[in-house]
């Protein structure tokens, strides 16, 4: 009973987030560009820059989160390409189901369950499976669609990704423990600070 009571007072808060984004699609679609750009990115830099590298914490973590992700992929392979007739479908499809949104819904559940300073796991995570899902989706859409893999356009498109820049920085300044003028570290916590509500 305790569990379940713990399991509400967690979500009850994300749930009603959901219920205030109720918006246009006009206004979602600008509200989107924003937070994918640059308040998520932000949240995952912060976290980074706040988090305590540790292998012997961090490591087998990291290593789960990967080989799962790898066995859910190749169980979709075996399902959808034998039941997805069209191969263009079949990409994403497939994509869909190695997704992860554990940068909006991980960073909140964790905050919510530990305080916000204890979502530096989640954060190193996002570091290594954004890339990784991001570098199979670019495959898996230009394999089923016929086309080639070009190895330059698909790293352009990784190094794109505001998530792996907001990522990579933050390992950055995680490693070589980088320190932030006061001032900017206050405004990165701030803006960091309103991606879970306003993406939620």
């Amino acid at each position: 009973m305790q569990g379940f009571l713990l399991s509400i007072r967690v979500v009850t808060p994300i749930l009603l987030m959901l219920c205030v984004g109720m918006l246009d699609e006009k206004t979602l679609n600008v509200m989107d560009r924003l937070g994918f750009k640059l308040l998520l990115p932000t949240q995952l830099f912060y976290s980074l820059y706040r988090a305590e590298w540790d292998v012997s914490v961090y490591g087998k973590p990291l290593l789960a989160s990967i080989v799962i992700i790898l066995i859910i992929l190749v169980l979709a392979l075996l399902i959808f390409g034998r039941l997805e007739p069209d191969p263009k479908r079949r990409g994403p499809v497939i994509q869909c189901e190695i997704r992860v949104n554990f940068v909006i819904f991980g960073m909140a559940i964790i905050a919510s369950l530990y305080g916000s300073e204890n979502t530096g796991l989640i954060a190193i995570m996002a570091a290594i499976i954004v890339p990784l899902t991001s570098t199979i989706s670019a495959i898996l859409f230009e394999v089923y669609r016929g086309g080639r893999v070009n190895p330059t356009m698909l790293l352009l498109n990784i190094i794109k990704n505001p998530y792996l820049i907001g990522a990579a920085l933050g390992l950055i300044f995680l490693l070589l423990r980088i320190p932030l003028p006061q001032p900017v570290e206050k405004t990165v916590s701030d803006i960091g600070g309103m991606a879970t509500p306003y993406c939620l």
